[in-house]
């Protein structure tokens, strides 16, 4: 991007020149030295270039398609469609609608499996035969908006269902030694939608009481999403014996999910859970000023133990707040708080 407006995006990479989709992802070692023998650089592979509708967005999502074979594996679309979605329209983009992208906690694959699984329910008999415990799970997956909020109760209603419903569902089908492989692979939200259009009716009602009688069990134990998903901050000493928890630094309720903007990655589980995976830090910039450049890390600048600023941003990264750092040496003179000088 540029103070001018033009935005880009090309692929950082030099890759072989590999048409079409081979049998196998191992390559035979004998055929390993001509399959490298041409190489393509970054004005080769795909691009882009002031695209018509004014926005570029990535998220390790699969890139466009071309003849050039760029990679097997590539994350759901949920965030890329998620920014294209919400950045779509007439508007100027601007920095307070980045700083809600960042946080946005809303995942759609999520919602539409909700919206599946609570139609086949009522299809199939289901909510017409279930407890009151159990209609209580249905009505809050009902009335979920898809969003993983700490404070969502119907967060919690479909990730325990969700849970139970998988395991019950790939058993059937699967067997009790494989059905664990599908679980947690990165598409199983529309995987399931697809298996579930395919299944026999039988086969899902079984599943679907499964699911509803695993989550109306542990309903419940989790008042909201924050108390089942949290956010567990340690340094890598804590996995030391008996010393360990002297290197753990925080358990804090959080939102968001595997593939929300926000995100914070985990297991398909009906238990109390850490998030494994997300985003550490934030950073926005608006490309026209110097000054505008916003940043927050999930810590601190400082990695030495116990220091000052070693865990200090996050109540910043929690509250969804940034440091400002201006780039104007003007800026700087005025703003700064304390002054270092460096003598020879």
């Amino acid at each position: 991007a540029d103070a001018a407006g033009n935005i880009g995006q090309v692929m950082a990479v030099r890759l072989p020149r590999r048409p079409g989709t081979p049998p196998d992802v191992i390559l035979d070692p004998a055929a390993s030295a001509s399959a490298w023998e041409a190489m393509q650089g970054v004005a080769e592979l795909p691009y882009v270039l002031n695209p018509p509708g004014g926005v570029l967005a990535s998220a390790n999502n699969r890139p466009a398609q071309s003849d050039t074979r760029v990679g097997y594996f590539f994350s759901p679309d949920d965030r890329v469609a998620r920014m294209a979605a919400l950045l779509d329209g007439d508007e100027p983009v601007g920095l307070d609608d980045l700083r809600r992208l960042q946080q946005d906690v809303y995942m759609a694959s999520s919602d539409a499996l909700r919206t599946i699984v609570v139609e086949r329910m009522d299809a199939l008999g289901v909510t017409a035969q279930a407890t009151t415990q159990e209609r209580a799970v249905i009505e809050l997956m009902r009335g979920w908006d898809g969003r993983y909020t700490e404070s969502s109760r119907g967060a919690v209603a479909f990730e325990l269902f969700r849970d139970g419903f998988t395991r019950s569902f790939y058993q059937i089908n699967f067997g009790e030694q494989d059905w664990a492989s599908f679980a947690n692979v990165g598409r199983i939200r529309v995987l399931l939608r697809e298996d579930i259009a395919a299944a026999e009716p039988e086969a899902l009602r079984a599943a679907l009481r499964d699911g509803l009688a695993g989550a109306a069990e542990r309903i419940d134990v989790f008042a909201e999403w924050g108390e089942m998903h949290r956010l567990q901050l340690a340094h890598p000493l804590s996995n030391l014996p008996l010393i360990g928890d002297r290197f753990r630094f925080g358990d804090f309720p959080v939102g968001g999910s595997t593939d929300t903007l926000m995100k914070t990655a985990h297991a398909t589980t009906n238990e109390r859970h850490a998030t494994r995976f997300g985003a550490n830090a934030r950073h926005i910039s608006d490309m026209s000023d110097l000054d505008s450049n916003y940043f927050v890390l999930l810590g601190g600048q400082d990695g030495w133990l116990n220091s000052s600023t070693f865990m200090d941003q996050v109540p910043l990264w929690r509250s969804g707040d940034y440091i400002q750092l201006p780039m104007r040496l003007e800026s700087v003179r005025a703003r700064a708080v304390r002054t270092t000088m460096l003598l020879p």
